[in-house]
């Protein structure tokens, strides 16, 4: 199955979804390339709607570089 969207635009409406569906939503970030990937875009449609700082949750999972700790 072919979308006429990019994956990213997907992404996004989904995220937009969530917003329009929940009344706090908070975004769980590792650190990696997909929460990375995800956080970011929720922040883009966090700032869309204009609605402050986005909330993070950060779960250590104990094998973590410092290196993405301080990131």
């Amino acid at each position: 199955m072919f979308l006429d969207i990019s994956c990213v635009e997907a992404a996004r409406q989904r995220i937009r979804h969530v917003y329009d569906t929940f009344d706090t939503v908070c975004v769980q970030f590792s650190g990696g390339k997909d929460s990375t990937a995800a956080l970011y875009l929720a922040k883009e449609v966090h700032e869309e709607r204009d609605l402050g700082p986005v909330k993070v949750i950060f779960r250590d999972e104990e094998m973590v570089s410092p290196l993405v700790e301080a990131y």
